[in-house]
Order: C-alpha cells, then structure tokens, then sequence
C-alpha cells in the first residue's frame, strides 16, 4: 500500500533525464512518484540504438529491464539516468 501522513499520500519527484537514441517514461507519463508505490518505466531504444545502462538513484538497473520494462517500488526522490547507445 502507499505510505501517508497527515497531509495525505506521501509524494516524491520522479525525475527522468534525457538521453540520446531513446526514451525512458513513466507508464502514465507521471512526474512523480507515491512512496511505497510500484513505479513502471518504459524503455523506448530508437532505431540502431541499444540501452547500455540505467541509474535510478545511482544504482545500476539495465540488468533487470525486462521486455523494454524496469520496475521498482519508489522509496522517495527519484532520478532516473539512462544511456542509450548505437549498435553497430
């Protein structure tokens, strides 16, 4: 379930920084995330690109995208860091 407090459910910034040969959104296209909540991004590589490597908060992900989807439960403020790069 979603954490609260007094002023209700608690809220926390998702940032997704751009990158060259492809997109990360959130599934909803969200600029946030609910702590406690299942955060579900989608990963878009454009043509001839691949992702290479995805920060969030700092930690290395790539190795747990499944089917161009990375999920995670969100604990706070968020950054996500991803890197796209071509296959050649």
């Amino acid at each position: 379930g979603f954490t609260f407090n007094r002023n209700g459910a608690v809220i926390n910034a998702l940032t997704i920084e751009s990158a060259d040969g492809g997109t990360v959104t959130e599934e909803f296209g969200y600029d946030y995330c609910i702590t406690s909540d299942t955060v579900n991004l989608n990963i878009v590589a454009d043509e001839g690109y691949a992702l290479t490597s995805l920060l969030v908060n700092g930690e290395e992900c790539v190795v747990d995208v499944v089917s161009n989807v990375y999920s995670f439960t969100a604990e706070g403020d968020t950054t996500v860091v991803p890197v796209f790069e071509a296959t050649a």
